[in-house]
């Protein structure tokens, strides 16, 4: 067989695993669940098998020193509880999905909030001033417990 058609056949070759491969990962694009459609807004996805792993978003960091100016006044006590519970919830904006069930995440945003058991918008749960804000007023309410973090950041 010449050289020139060994040549050719390989380019085709390579090519078509080209195309099975590009046309493999469009089908793997397709089969997402309607959560990592929703996450995607956000996040740079990791997937295995289908299944949802991990989420990395880029994240807000205010600077500690000027948490509590940042939600109007907050006093230095309660900004470092809060700064305490953010670092321990979502490593201050670096992990904004947690409790995972059925590799599904039910825990979202800055301070790590149930979106299906309190009044919060998934894009206020992503804002780090709207949740820490909420997360301010339920301290303020009594209800520090709903994290469970809250007692070792006292």
């Amino acid at each position: 067989m010449p050289d020139g058609l060994r040549f050719a056949l390989a380019i085709i070759f390579i090519l078509l695993l080209m195309g099975i491969l590009i046309g493999w990962m469009i089908s793997q694009e397709m089969d997402k669940s309607p959560i990592e459609g929703l996450l995607e807004r956000e996040s740079t996805l990791i997937y295995s098998d289908k299944h949802f792993i991990q989420a990395v978003t880029p994240a807000y960091y205010p600077n500690p020193q000027i948490f509590g100016l940042m939600l109007g006044g907050t006093d230095n006590e309660m900004a470092e509880l809060l700064d305490c519970i953010w670092f321990k919830e979502s490593s201050r904006g670096q992990n904004m999905f947690g409790d995972y069930r059925n590799g599904k995440p039910q825990a979202f945003g800055h301070f790590q909030i149930w979106l299906k058991y309190h009044p919060v918008s998934y894009e206020c749960a992503m804002d780090f001033e709207c949740s820490a804000a909420f997360t301010e007023q339920k301290i303020r309410e009594g209800k520090g417990h709903l994290w469970t973090v809250y007692k070792s950041c006292l």
